[in-house]
């Protein structure tokens, strides 16, 4: 084709908020590219390894990868509001409230139960992990999932979910 028919390749810019609110309640892979491209994988890796996190590996081989004690720990700093500081872990805790990916943890919950959760879709991973806010007590799941079945995965991680909530609130 002639240079005059091609099409000049379309650049996505947004604000940092703008990716982390992409990112957090939709699970936005490019916008969380983005966003660690703008900071720095290695500067993030650093943070997190200086957060006693470093089970949150950004940048060796086969990453990003985490294992579901560090995000545990991560969910829980946020819950204590320990999270680098407690207004920076109230920015998170309402962005993880904001999810709009219900299909795991908060699927047979009942409606109203509060759930601060990030899912994770890539390939065959299917993950969901969070915070549930329930009458009687409140807490952390995490399930990290590499399946070829992600459609059953799913389905796993929100009737586990709604097990442990029945046990925890005595349903």
């Amino acid at each position: 084709p002639k240079p005059s028919d091609q099409t000049e390749p379309e650049y996505v810019t947004m604000t940092v908020e703008e990716a982390l609110r992409l990112m957090i309640t939709i699970s936005d892979n490019y916008a969380a590219t983005l966003l660690a491209e703008h900071l720095g994988w290695e500067k993030i890796d650093d943070f997190l390894e200086a957060q006693n996190l470093a089970s949150i590996d950004l940048v060796e081989k086969d990453a990003p990868t985490t294992t579901a004690r560090a995000t545990m720990e991560l969910l829980e700093r946020i819950y204590k509001k320990t999270a680098v500081d407690a207004d920076s872990s109230t920015q998170m805790l309402d962005l993880l409230l904001a999810q709009k990916t219900n299909d795991r943890i908060p699927k047979y919950l009942p409606a109203g139960t509060r759930v601060g959760h990030k899912t994770g879709e890539l390939g065959a991973v299917r993950h969901d992990a969070g915070i549930v806010f329930g009458k009687k007590s409140d807490y952390i799941f995490v399930f990290l999932t590499e399946t070829n079945n992600t459609q059953e995965a799913t389905e796993n991680i929100a009737t586990s979910s709604k097990k442990i909530f029945d046990a925890l609130e005595g349903q």
